[in-house]
């Protein structure tokens, strides 16, 4: 009897795998974006992840033509430094879709609902490329479908989905610098244009968002180490291969890709790198790019530099900040664990989600180092994920530490600047997981899909911010309100609070 329940369990999680493996359950993936996405989108007015910020940014954008603002006028001191702004590009190409939707309706809540259906698009063509990253990598099909579902139902990913921010828009551009890298060391001739290519999506990701340039730069090291160790001081057949390649294209093609590698030099000096000579700092402070006479007095409207002026203030003359190693551990893991649960402030994370992520990140971490070794011996391209999870994140770590040292109190602590190397980090546990049970891999990914299921229904996804909803939040529509209360009254009976 022991046996044919043995068998038949066998065979049970050999159908959930396939199962998991297959589009239909890709689709599945995608359809729970766009709900959760939607959710968000039509339910809660802008409020978190800094939203009403980068709506008004958008908008000023839909008075003028040129995405070079020289000179910032009064009526923008509210949004901070504008005219060496780093991440510009984004704000300029969302005000395409806004011009268009001013010729619709005056609404402005229709404005913000429509722009987050472009960011739920935009999140949707990441998932694909996420997807289509794993696969050249050369994750299984269960593992891979795996991993975005448990990405898109963490609470940080579940709300962002729906939301007007670069967070999201940026991540289309890192997965295809990604995408092009590991491509790059599936082969040992350079490929021209795949390495322009890369460069052209680098610069233009470093003004939609200039935090991926460490990604970029990790990216650039592992290509260059790649052909360094192929053509090593052999610049002459480097050369060859090069020539030959360009001048099997047409003319036009060399000459269109000749005008977008100067559009991409030029967006990548004029922002990023002139700001770093110019100010020593890729986002310079509002008071450094105004007249020193009145910068004081106009920056203080922007809400970000009053809070460094007032904490400042408050920060003791003897002040010495704690090594980064207490800090780490004491302030910053705490403080993304507790934001990827809860966005809203004061607002509680669901008890069985905080705890069960909390124990996942912990036992995350030992997984991997002790399936480290082996799973880059098996996969060289995992180096790749690798590198780039630890460069990031490193730089998101140092950046938040910088603003602890300067302003005496932790500041900007917040796990969706970690979204790019989420569902990275995700994807090398479970390809660990699956190295240490290497004999029960079905069984595993069945394991890990049910203990996963169960935590939806305990604050995972878009849940977390139902549970902590108010009539303050929703949009002021009876139909909205009825809704969320009724969908908080239904989890409220199954969730653990």
């Amino acid at each position: 009897m022991l046996k044919i329940r043995a068998s038949q369990l066998a065979g049970l999680t050999d159908v959930i795998t396939v199962a998991i493996a297959s589009r239909v359950f890709f689709g599945f993936i995608l359809l729970m974006s766009v709900v959760q996405g939607m959710w968000y989108a039509l339910s809660f007015r802008p409020f978190i992840f800094d939203e009403p910020r980068h709506i008004q940014f958008i908008d000023m954008y839909t008075h003028t033509l040129n995405p070079l603002i020289s000179v910032q006028t009064q009526n923008l001191d509210v949004l901070g430094q504008v005219a060496r702004e780093p991440s510009y590009l984004y704000y300029y190409a969302m005000s395409f879709p806004l011009r268009f939707f001013h010729l619709i309706t005056d609404s402005q809540q229709a404005h913000i609902i429509l722009l987050r259906f472009v960011s739920i698009g935009i999140f949707v063509v990441s998932l694909l490329l996420l997807k289509k990253l794993f696969d050249e990598i050369g994750l299984s099909k269960a593992i891979s479908n795996l991993v975005l579902f448990i990405f898109i139902m963490l609470p940080v990913t579940g709300t962002i989905i729906g939301s007007v921010t670069y967070d999201t828009a940026v991540l289309p551009l890192i997965f295809l610098m990604l995408l092009c890298t590991t491509r790059v060391l599936r082969s040992k001739q350079i490929n021209v244009r795949l390495v322009l290519f890369f460069y052209v999506i680098a610069c233009v990701a470093s003004v939609i968002k200039y935090t991926s340039l460490p990604i970029a730069v990790t990216c650039t090291f592992i290509i260059f180490h790649h052909y360094g160790r192929y053509y090593k001081t052999d610049f002459k057949k480097l050369f060859k291969h090069c020539q030959n390649q360009l001048t099997t294209q047409r003319p036009i093609i060399n000459i269109i890709l000749g005008l977008i590698l100067v559009a991409a030099t030029f967006v990548a000096i004029e922002r990023p790198i002139k700001n770093m000579v110019s100010y020593h700092n890729i986002s310079p402070s509002c008071a450094r790019t105004l007249p020193p006479v009145e910068a004081e007095s106009r920056c203080i409207k922007n809400y970000t530099y009053k809070r460094d002026v007032e904490f400042k203030k408050d920060k003791p003359a003897d002040f010495a900040a704690v090594d980064q190693t207490r800090y780490f551990l004491t302030t910053w893991v705490p403080g993304m664990l507790y934001t990827s649960e809860q966005q809203y402030p004061g607002a509680s994370a669901v008890r069985f989600s905080r705890h069960f992520h909390n124990m996942l990140f912990l036992a995350g971490l030992a997984l991997i180092l002790l399936a480290l070794r082996e799973a880059l011996r098996r996969n060289k391209l995992l180096h790749v994920l690798l590198w780039t999870t630890i460069a990031y994140s490193f730089s998101v770590f140092l950046s938040n530490y910088d603003g602890y040292a300067r302003l005496g109190k932790p500041v900007a602590i917040n796990a969706r600047y970690l979204l790019p190397v989420l569902p990275l980090f995700i994807g090398i546990l479970l390809f660990s997981c699956s190295i240490l049970f290497k004999r029960n891999g079905h069984k595993l990914v069945l394991v890990s899909l049910l203990i996963y299921i169960l935590t939806l229904t305990q604050g995972g996804g878009i849940i977390s911010y139902i549970m902590n909803g108010n009539n303050n939040i929703y949009w002021p529509h009876n139909v909205v309100i009825r809704a969320n209360d009724t969908a908080k009254l239904v989890l409220s009976k199954i969730v653990l609070q």
